[in-house]
């Protein structure tokens, strides 16, 4: 036996203030660098702590709703108990002697140290039996209240509490008997002892009763209650709501619980206030400040709240997030969901919708509206708050010296990006979501924190297939644990919505002669919103094509329409294009004022800017064109990001082709305010840009090939770009020819059928005079999706497989998004940017990022000009300035 300390109490022992015999201690703390023993919280007080808020959250509504459906029964008290058992013993692992001694004085470090969740499944291990550990425990008893296999799932579900299953395979068998071994000062088989008893006492149905019904078998199931024992484990391991302990007490569950309550409410789980609210329905007027809903939003209003899965289309600027808002509220009201996860294609389009989601909630909540998070990593952001972090993974709120202690409680789930999911409303990007369908750390916690939520998905048309894919196994997920579900989108083709509906293919007529704007739902069933007093009105775009070779072929119509007033926006599908026509107008125009322009300086927009300039770009950009837009011509240069979340109202549109779903999406810029009074041109214009060379010289030679973000190039051994479906960009072309005016919305749902259906592709191949080179260039680019198809197929999470023989890849790459991530830059010292705001923090496109070492510093070498900021990184050469980021190739 190994001696730690004297048990007489030597000189040494009290000077480092250990105790002559230890308890065994589940958290601990150190108020001070220099204080040798740490303050400790006991073992089995923390899984009491971790018990009791799991028994909270299990007996929550909705919750319990979700951990019922994935049963396929109704959970009973003994069941609840005996689930808390196993929670209980999530930390068992930490019994051993090699964990416990992390935090005893370096005189006692001749021991080995040992983690405590190999360990914990080891001590489960049948050839472990040479210890009493888990006679102790009451392991055997445990075991009957199941099958062994699933008894086996549920202990290595919560033993793999920190996020990655551990199944038995990662044991080695009961050969770690070492870190198990009893030292003088503390035996692990008398700390097992110890935490039975506590079972037997504090958990004392779940033992009592005989010829319980067994636990639900599910694996669904069991996944389910392995995120909401992670989760528990977040909450319980919270000290300012479950303060240590100095020795074990063994009534203490009774303090847990009352702990755990109020640490839910603390939390934002349970809200006493909220729920005692009016129980008459919310208003529409109330909710959004407008006095009736349109077509659309009234609809939404008469859906049942047991459709799991709605889909919305509808044009763009109809409201849509109002409509999703509303659902939300019927379905809380109905008790059916109790939180609400927004999630958009893009950071920008988060932060956008943040302020707006925020306003429709305070409309709804009133005094007791949740602060809303915004699930953006990097950022952090709680209503109007924003944090900064700190060491110890703190974070310093900026209102937090005015603002009570639990005010700023209700933030927990804003300062750490794997809580995103568990906050009762959330705004951020679809890929916080897509981590709980993948196999990656913490996805059920994630998908555990999901499933109280209403899951909105914006813009749904825009993710490629691998996303695609990757989503649909979410919803699978979602809505398989009795999840509720919203897609919305603009342009939603029958392809891509039998995809989500699971339905057959329909033959084109069929698909165009559905119903636009419609809602349907995931049973099959539809809805055609009809005609209201807030309708979406017609309009009539005309539009043109005009070929291009380079930025300042086009300019000519954009700079009449700024002359007479008009509101000129300009969508390029590059950065490089955009900022070259930027160049060009400069060079044109006589008066740089019509530019957009942020602190009187001209500029455009793009995602090359950085984050704290792309706030302020993102309000310039509303002031100029948004909904009370000053008079007199204004022109502004963009890319992608125009297209989404903000408020933009122009004239006139000059935009690159590019597919349809994308060109209705950019139409939607204009005339955005229907009830403007007057307008300094005739009807909105939009003048679609196409290549000189035409769409052919994309498919033929010997290579595809990419011209102005269309087509595609060879990557890999596959096809990569930006707009790769040439097919359907043809399509996108040969409407415009046809169709020189566009009724909008009631051309949507013609538009969308005769560029994206398979049958309308057919018919387009065969008529096409270059037709095989097409046909290869298509199916290339088949095969491609279909590798992409698969490759997220490969990682979808199989409810299937046991727990305990769950794998998950040893694999850190896998992303929510095919293709590599650029390298962030932070500026340990900022140096102030182009519109005199602080630089702290810059992204560099992922192609710029190959072979650079991401370790690296930026270097600021000079200022240059006033307005350009230059540095090195990782030995190349950039500048920032009022174009956003560049290569600089300065001599």
């Amino acid at each position: 036996m190994t001696a730690i300390v004297q048990s007489s109490g030597s000189a040494e022992q009290k000077a480092c203030g250990t105790p002559s015999t230890l308890e065994a201690w589940g958290k601990a703390s150190r108020n001070a660098p220099s204080q040798t023993y740490p303050l400790t919280h006991p073992l089995a007080h923390h899984c009491a702590d971790v018990a009791a808020v799991f028994m909270h959250l299990c007996t929550n509504s909705v919750i319990a709703n979700r951990l019922e459906h994935a049963a396929g029964r109704a959970l009973s008290e003994i069941d609840i108990q005996r689930l808390a058992v196993i929670a209980f013993l999530h930390d068992l692992g930490k019994l051993n002697t090699g964990f416990q001694s992390k935090i005893w004085p370096a005189s006692s470090q001749n021991i080995r140290p040992a983690g405590h969740v190999k360990e914990g499944l080891d001590a489960l291990h049948r050839d472990f039996r040479r210890s009493n550990i888990p006679e102790h425990l009451k392991i055997d008893a445990i075991y009957t209240w199941g099958e062994e296999d699933k008894i086996s799932d549920y202990l290595c579900a919560s033993i793999s509490h920190h996020g990655t299953p551990a199944g038995w395979g990662t044991a080695d068998g009961g050969k770690s008997l070492p870190p198990w071994l009893a030292v003088q000062g503390y035996d692990p088989e008398s700390a097992a002892k110890q935490m039975g008893e506590a079972l037997s006492q504090w958990f004392s149905p779940a033992f009592d009763v005989e010829n319980a019904a067994p636990l639900p078998q599910s694996q669904r199931f069991i996944r389910l209650f392995a995120g909401i024992v992670s989760l528990a484990d977040w909450i319980g391991s919270a000290q300012a709501y479950f303060p240590y302990s100095t020795a074990y007490d063994a009534s203490y569950i009774t303090e847990a619980k009352k702990r755990a309550a109020l640490a839910l409410e603390a939390f934002g789980f349970t809200n006493k206030a909220q729920n005692a609210r009016a129980s008459s329905p919310a208003q529409f007027c109330d909710l959004t400040g407008y006095s009736h809903p349109n077509s659309a939003q009234a609809a939404i209003d008469t859906l049942s709240p047991e459709h799991r899965l709605v889909i919305l289309e509808a044009e763009t600027g109809s409201g849509k997030t109002e409509a999703a808002l509303l659902r939300f509220v019927r379905l809380w009201e109905a008790g059916k969901v109790e939180s609400l996860f927004f999630a958009v294609p893009t950071r920008s389009a988060a932060v956008q919708l943040h302020k707006r989601v925020q306003t429709l909630a305070t409309n709804f909540f009133k005094d007791h509206a949740p602060q809303v998070i915004l699930a953006v990593p990097g950022y952090f952001r709680a209503g109007d708050a924003t944090g900064q972090a700190l060491p110890g993974y703190r974070v310093l709120w900026d209102d937090e010296k005015n603002s009570s202690p639990d005010h700023i409680a209700r933030r927990w789930a804003a300062e750490n990006s794997k809580r995103y999911l568990a906050a009762q409303i959330a705004v951020g990007t679809i890929d916080q979501a897509m981590l709980a369908a993948l196999p990656v750390k913490h996805s059920q916690l994630r998908s555990a924190s999901l499933a109280k939520s209403l899951l909105v998905i914006d813009e749904v048309h825009a993710s490629d297939r691998y996303m695609t894919e990757i989503q649909k196994e979410l919803l699978d997920l979602h809505c398989g644990v009795g999840g509720h579900a919203m897609l919305m989108s603009a342009t939603l083709g029958e392809r891509a919505r039998r995809h989500w509906l699971d339905q057959p293919e329909k033959p084109l007529q069929e698909a165009i002669d559905a119903p636009y704007p419609a809602i349907w739902t995931g049973d099959g069933g539809h809805i055609s919103p009809q005609s209201g007093p807030n309708s979406h009105p017609q309009k009539q775009i005309s539009l043109s094509l005009q070929a291009t070779k380079t930025a300042t072929d086009c300019l000519d119509a954009a700079i009449t329409a700024a002359e007479k007033g008009g509101k000129v926006l300009i969508i390029r599908n590059t950065v490089a294009l955009a900022v070259e026509t930027m160049k060009a107008l400069e060079s044109r125009l006589q008066d740089p004022s019509v530019l957009l322009s942020l602190n009187g300086i001209p500029t455009l927009h793009h995602g090359r800017f950085a984050p704290s300039d792309r706030i302020l770009l993102d309000k310039a950009v509303e002031q100029a064109m948004g909904k009370e837009r000053p008079a007199g011509g204004k022109i502004l240069v963009g890319t992608q990001t125009l297209e989404q979340s903000l408020d933009i109202d122009a004239d006139f549109l000059m935009t690159d082709l590019c597919p349809m779903d994308v060109l209705l999406q950019r139409l939607g810029r204009l005339y955005r305010h229907a009830n403007r009074t007057s307008r300094p041109l005739d009807g909105p214009q939009c003048l679609v840009l196409e290549p000189q060379d035409g769409l052919a010289s994309c498919v033929s030679g010997t290579k595809p090939s990419m011209t102005n973000g269309l087509g595609a190039f060879e990557k890999d051994g596959s096809l990569a770009g930006i707009y790769t479906d040439l097919v359907t960009i043809l399509a996108t072309r040969q409407l415009i020819k046809s169709y020189p005016i566009w009724n909008i919305p009631k051309m949507n749902r013609f538009l969308v059928e005769q560029a994206t259906h398979p049958q309308a592709h057919e018919a387009l191949l065969d008529a096409l005079d270059d037709n095989e080179s097409w046909r290869h260039y298509n199916n290339t680019m088949f095969g491609t999706l279909s590798a992409q198809a698969q490759h997220a197929r490969l990682l979808r999470t199989d409810t299937d497989t046991p727990y305990h023989k769950i794998n998950y890849p040893d694999d850190e790459a896998i992303r929510t998004r095919l293709g590599g991530e650029g390298i962030t830059l932070v500026f340990d010292d900022p140096p102030q940017g182009p519109f005199g705001k602080n630089i702290r923090q810059l992204i560099l496109p992922e192609h710029w990022s190959q072979g650079l070492d991401p370790m690296a510093s930026p270097l600021i070498t000079n200022t240059g000009c006033n307005e350009c900021l230059h540095f090195t990184f990782s030995g190349q050469k950039f500048r920032y300035g009022r174009y956003g980021l560049e290569k600089d190739i300065t001599e």
